[in-house]
């Protein structure tokens, strides 16, 4: 799993002069550069590589989460205690 440092920041304004610079730079060091407006995060740059990686992490997260309420609604099923939903926003 990735434990960024955030050890990469720059000022927002140096994305619009630089832009080519910091995505090579977030590209060989492999970890997102985080934009900075007044020290608050505001933003960040990353490698599509690891924009892929960290989008099909989210993707197996949310169908994990998916395939437990499965099982949940399974073994409620098995004892008896379904319930009858009226919507899919029941589900919630």
């Amino acid at each position: 799993m990735y434990n960024f440092k955030l050890s990469q920041t720059e000022p927002i304004s140096s994305l619009p002069r630089d832009y080519t610079a910091l995505l090579q730079k977030a590209k060989k060091k492999g970890e997102p550069i985080v934009f900075l407006r007044r020290n608050k995060p505001v933003g960040a740059l990353l490698d599509w590589t690891l924009l892929k990686e960290l989008i099909e992490l989210k993707r197996k997260a949310e169908e994990k989460g998916v395939l437990e309420k499965i099982f949940q609604s399974e073994k409620e099923f098995k004892k008896g205690k379904a319930k009858v939903l009226k919507s899919l926003a029941d589900l919630g």
